[in-house]
C-alpha cells in the first residue's frame, strides 16, 4: 500500500468528521424522536453483521460519489474531491464485527483494517436504519 493512498484515507476520514463535527455543533434543535432521518431504538434492532459490514465496506471504497454518500454520515451539501474518491477506491477495509460494541442508542464503535495499516477505530451511526461511518481514529 502505497503511503500516499494511506494518507488520503485518513485525510478523507479527518474531513468527513470535521464536517459531521461542525454540522452537530451548529445550534439547531434535536430532532423529534422518530423524525425522518433518525433511527429509534437500540442498536440491537439493528445488528452489524458480516453481510452489512461487506455492504458498507463496498460502498466506503466503490470510486462512486452516491455509494460513498450511502456510506458516511455527509451532508448532501458537502462537497466530495474527486481525487480523494479515487484514492478510496484503491484502499481496501474490512470491519472486525466481532468488534461491535454498541455505545448508544443510534451509535456504535468497530475495529476495521484498512489495507493491512493498523486497525482503526470507527464511529458508527445509525440512520434511516442503516449504520454509517461518522468518525475514524487509529485504534489504540
Amino acid at each position: 500500500m502505497k503511503r500516499p493512498v494511506l494518507i488520503a484515507f485518513a485525510a478523507t476520514f479527518v474531513a468527513v468528521a470535521g464536517a459531521v463535527a461542525l454540522w452537530m455543533w451548529q445550534p439547531w434543535a434535536p430532532s423529534p424522536a422518530g423524525a425522518a432521518g433518525t433511527q429509534t431504538g437500540a442498536p440491537s434492532t439493528q445488528p452489524f453483521t458480516e453481510p452489512v459490514a461487506q455492504s458498507l465496506a463496498a460502498d466506503l471504497t466503490s470510486g462512486d460519489q452516491n455509494r460513498i454518500r450511502n456510506a458516511v454520515t455527509v451532508s448532501p451539501d458537502q462537497q466530495m474531491d474527486p481525487a480523494t474518491i479515487t484514492e478510496l477506491n484503491a484502499v481496501r477495509v474490512t470491519f472486525e464485527v466481532a468488534t461491535f460494541k454498541p455505545t448508544g442508542d443510534t451509535t456504535a464503535t468497530v475495529k476495521a483494517d484498512v489495507a493491512g495499516t493498523a486497525p482503526w477505530l470507527v464511529t458508527l451511526v445509525l440512520t434511516d436504519g442503516k449504520w454509517k461511518v461518522s468518525t475514524t481514529e487509529p485504534a489504540s
